[in-house]
């Protein structure tokens, strides 16, 4: 998962992000609590975290781990193609893609669970954390 993440992330020139086991546990723990929950209408993140988090959902397939932290990974990059290099400001539809390329985000910890109904749950926790207002124009930087 973090070598998915520092893919994505050399192309906007932000440093290889390093594995956090804290962010690890903490990232499975919840992903095991969504799984749990087993209701995609209604996924949260963790509260009162001081940490950053991406939160992917997708249904089972017979494909290892390191395929579904690939495609959790890959569906947050693909929000760059919405966000705005110009206006460099938090917006829902792209806050996943803005925490993946955060130039001052140096740990990442991701985890996964499986539900009942083969939902698999994958969380990516981060730290520092991204999306901070007034910092995106030095932290989330074009595609060189």
């Amino acid at each position: 998962c973090r070598h998915a993440h520092n893919r994505y992330r050399k192309i906007h020139r932000a440093p290889p992000l390093k594995s956090n086991s804290t962010l690890y546990i903490l990232a499975r723990s919840w992903a095991r609590r969504l799984a749990i929950l087993d209701d995609t209408s209604n996924v949260t993140h963790r509260p009162g975290r001081g940490f950053g988090e991406n939160i992917y959902w997708m249904t089972k397939s017979q494909e290892p781990y390191k395929q579904y932290a690939q495609k959790a990974v890959d569906a947050w990059y693909e929000e760059n193609k919405k966000y705005d290099y110009q206006r460099g400001v938090y917006s829902p539809e792209t806050a996943h893609f803005t925490q993946l390329v955060w130039v001052s985000t140096m740990e990442v910890g991701c985890g996964y669970n499986v539900s009942k109904s083969d939902t698999i749950f994958v969380v990516c926790n981060y730290a520092p954390q991204g999306n901070i207002a007034g910092q995106y124009e030095t932290n989330v930087l074009p595609p060189s």
